[in-house]
């Protein structure tokens, strides 16, 4: 007959080589999810900052601190503003993710057939995901202060990110870690419309506090928080789920997103996946006109395009304000001399693509991208001249 003690430390026994087996699947899971993360996030990408020696364009760095050296020169010959629609490719086949390139994409098709010699005199893009008006105009103060005043400023738009959301990302909001920049940003808003300036000068203020409390949050930290920051950081190098943490998290939530917009669409139950933000709209507005008017001030030819959508699919939000959005827009582009170019048609449906299992709805093939690029030489007459200026450049060269 066993005993008491004996049951107990046989109980405990079978516990402990549960307890191991456990841990042993939780570590072999974790390693598995390790490796897959590294493989699959591991993967080259467009080069940031310098040309590329296949390209004819300059991506410049979306990491705005610190900011970038003086241009040299007169300034670029064309800067390109917009989403990721200019830079990402989708995937032909459902279930691979999009993928990023720096050749037959808008940029290079536009630098090819307008662009000088570059870095000088060259095409330039500046583009982030769902990039927002008050970034654009926050950058572009930054860049003009550099010496970045392009002789054309191209400017794509997208209806969603017009329509909601103002909060500057991180990267753009390093700006701010410039001592100079919220002064700079202040005088740069003192020769626009006074009506457009002044919410503006608020959400600086707003930006200069937000940057105040960080910034205390930081001298506040603890010696052990910033050995905590350290090995963070040295995990980060090595471990796979913790250094490309942001790429599998929004991995998953596109799985999950796109599930959900799927079932949306098939049930016609839910009018549209995203609703408008009245304040928000209006802010965003306020920042384009300022951000039109600052390069026209400098001198510079802006040209504007509504950016390619698909039409076999249900609108994501409702046409009737996209439509609203529009009608005033243009007609204060058009008193202001801007060219104006409505490109929403111009990539068939055939020329799109998947993002993992969804039909993508902001991205198109190299074709849609050349398409949209001639679209845009053939309609809009600052880049219709720069074209013909340097096809006869070249004849004249051809002709020596």
């Amino acid at each position: 007959m066993t005993s008491g003690s004996e049951s107990a430390h046989a109980a405990t026994g079978a516990d402990r080589r549960s307890a191991a087996v456990t841990l042993a699947c939780m570590a072999a899971t974790i390693a598995a999810a390790n490796f897959w993360t590294g493989r699959e996030f591991r993967t080259p990408v467009a080069a940031s900052v310098a040309p590329s020696p296949v390209t004819s364009f300059v991506t410049l760095d979306r990491a705005a601190d610190p900011p970038p050296p003086p241009f040299v020169g007169e300034g670029p010959a064309l800067l390109l503003l917009g989403n990721s629609h200019t830079y990402t490719l989708p995937s032909p086949t459902p279930g691979e993710p999009m993928v990023v390139r720096d050749r037959g994409i808008l940029p290079d098709e536009l630098g090819k057939k307008l662009g000088g010699n570059a870095p000088v005199g060259g095409v330039y893009l500046l583009s982030y995901p769902n990039f927002l008006p008050y970034e654009m105009l926050t950058r572009s103060v930054q860049l003009q202060a550099q010496n970045y005043r392009p002789r054309i400023v191209v400017l794509g738009l997208t209806w969603r990110n017009v329509a909601r959301e103002v909060r500057l990302r991180d990267e753009v909001f390093s700006c701010f870690r410039d001592p100079s920049f919220a002064a700079e940003f202040r005088q740069a808003l003192a020769k626009i419309d006074p009506a457009d300036a002044a919410p503006i000068l608020q959400a600086i203020t707003g930006d200069v506090r937000r940057l105040a409390r960080e910034q205390e949050a930081e001298r506040m930290k603890s010696h052990a928080d910033r050995i905590d920051e350290q090995l963070f950081d040295e995990a980060r190098r090595h471990v796979a789920l913790i250094g490309y943490g942001v790429d599998l998290r929004t991995r998953i939530y596109k799985l999950l997103v796109g599930s959900v917009q799927r079932s949306w669409e098939e049930r016609k139950s839910i009018a549209y996946s995203y609703e408008l933000i009245p304040a928000d709209l209006e802010f965003n507005q306020h920042c384009l006109r300022a951000l039109l008017q600052s390069y026209l001030n400098a001198g510079s030819q802006v040209v504007i395009y509504y950016a390619p959508e698909r039409d076999d699919l249900p609108p994501m939000m409702d046409p009737a304000q996209q439509a609203d959005f529009i009608r005033s827009f243009d007609d204060w582009c058009q008193a202001r001399g801007v060219s104006v170019v409505d490109a929403r048609r111009v990539v068939p449906n055939e020329h799109w693509g998947y993002d993992l299992h969804t039909p993508d709805r902001s991205h198109f093939t190299e074709t849609g991208h050349r398409l949209l690029a001639e679209f845009l030489i053939d309609r809009a007459e600052p880049l219709r001249r720069a074209a013909a200026d340097r096809a006869a450049t070249e004849r004249a060269g051809a002709g020596r």
